[in-house]
């Protein structure tokens, strides 16, 4: 979050992030992406992707929850496996619009996904 902040200028119109969590479970998504071109566009992706981790931790199942410290946080595992945007990469872009219209599929990260999981591509 800091590094896209401090990436901001007055001329941004849209960000995105995406990561990938290594060594998933087959049939399990393992790529998460989000842009946004909102007029506040990095606090809006953050604040999206928060309220998906959050929504996603507080109906985390009774076996999911570590009680040892005496208060019920997840288990770290649990949320790497469940909860989007905990992987191991992390890829981030602010867009600096100098040509053409403001849209959703002008951000970046760009994806290529495919059912292969040696063949996807983020850039």
């Amino acid at each position: 979050y800091m590094l896209m902040e401090k990436q901001r200028n007055r001329g941004q119109d849209g960000a995105g992030v995406a990561s990938v969590t290594l060594d998933m479970p087959p049939g399990s998504p393992y790529i998460h992406c989000e842009k946004s071109i909102a007029a506040d566009p990095i606090k809006d992706l953050f604040g999206r992707v928060q309220k998906q981790a959050m929504e996603r931790v507080k109906h985390a199942p009774k076996a999911a929850k570590d009680t040892a410290a005496g208060a019920e946080h997840p288990d770290p595992h649990w949320v790497r496996e469940h909860v989007p945007f905990c992987g191991e990469a992390l890829l981030a872009h602010v867009r600096y619009g100098t040509d053409s219209e403001n849209s959703l599929d002008r951000c970046h990260p760009v994806t290529r996904e495919s059912n292969w999981m040696t063949r996807n591509l983020i850039l």
